[in-house]
């Protein structure tokens, strides 16, 4: 509907204001939302957990305001808020409830054709108070799990890149890392880099990473992520449908 805003409103489709994007950490939903951002030309505001935590409950309202008005200033626009959970935790202790209010109150303000979406992610969506899921404020919630065996391959494939690696290893790589996310591989990509420099001779660096520096590496970086954590995901998502 953004892209085709004419043919949209032609249609009576009412554009999507906002998406939830719910998963283990290091998934890549930040990466999500900004190529998201990209693919429609649109300006990326984040609001950060870290911000957040910044500012505190009783500052944290302001801030909220302030972002959206930077949004809407700014559209077309997505308005990123990570770690969404921290400002819109169900049970949440009275201090942080204005900060929620102010959230929900500039969501339910923006209008259709404000050409601003709202990307919310977090590690945590069981924790979210029901009021933030409601319709007309996240209009689609979407998992992202740690990446398949072919993702997988293809993220190694652009880690690796600037070193030799045999198309081989790359496919039993992928397959030995099941449940890894796409920060877990890059981990394991910056220790093997790290591992090649310490055995430097004379300068000279070796440009081929082979399986056995995979192995060795793998045998001490596990996934972040466990398998009883992705059962909670999926359960979760298993109950939303």
């Amino acid at each position: 509907p953004i892209l085709k805003k004419d043919l949209a409103e032609k249609l009576g489709v009412r554009p999507i204001k906002g998406l939830l994007l719910y998963g283990p950490p290091g998934t890549g939903k930040t990466t999500i939302a900004k190529a998201m951002a990209n693919e429609l030309n649109a300006n990326f505001i984040e609001l950060s957990g870290e911000e957040i935590a910044s500012a505190g409950p009783f500052n944290s309202p302001q801030l909220i305001a302030e972002k959206f008005y930077v949004a809407i200033d700014n559209a077309p626009s997505i308005l990123f808020i990570d770690e969404i959970d921290m400002i819109a935790k169900n049970r949440m202790g009275n201090e942080w409830r204005d900060a929620l209010t102010e959230l929900l109150r500039q969501m339910d303000g923006l209008r259709d054709t404000s050409n601003v979406i709202i990307v919310g992610a977090t590690n945590r969506p069981w924790d979210l108070d029901p009021a933030i899921l409601r319709p007309g404020r996240f209009d689609k919630v979407i998992y992202v799990p740690p990446p398949n065996v072919t993702a997988r391959e293809k993220i190694l494939k652009v880690l690796c890149k600037g070193f030799e690696v045999d198309e081989k290893t790359i496919k039993d790589v992928a397959e030995m890392t099941e449940g890894y996310t796409p920060a877990d591989l890059k981990l394991v990509i910056d220790e093997i880099k790290r591992k090649i420099l310490v055995e430097a001779t004379n300068g000279q660096l070796r440009t081929k990473i082979t399986l056995n520096d995979f192995n060795e590496v793998l045998s001490r970086i596990k996934p972040s992520v466990s398998k009883e954590e992705l059962l909670l995901y999926e359960k979760y998502r298993f109950e939303r449908r």
